[in-house]
């Protein structure tokens, strides 16, 4: 019980991996970006909002893991 409110407290799953957003360290993961044929896994629903409004009208949006151009972005569904 102890490790596993660590482990929320530090922003991690059951399996150690990080599961709160890449941009403001605080909503859950919710949002990735695909592009190439793969998917980054990051950021929660407001971080999203800010990302595509960064891009402007028209813009094209970058993946805030790799900077690449993103195709789309997904709404990650865990089971």
């Amino acid at each position: 019980m102890q490790r596993q409110q660590q482990q929320q407290a530090e922003g991690e799953d059951d399996e150690g991996e990080e599961v709160v957003c890449l941009v403001c360290h605080d909503g859950p993961r919710q949002w990735g970006f695909l592009h190439g044929g793969s998917v980054h896994v990051g950021v929660c629903g407001g971080c999203r909002e800010l990302v595509r409004a960064r891009a402007g009208a028209g813009g094209a949006v970058s993946c805030p893991v790799c900077r690449e151009p993103v195709d789309g972005i997904i709404k990650l569904i865990q089971a």
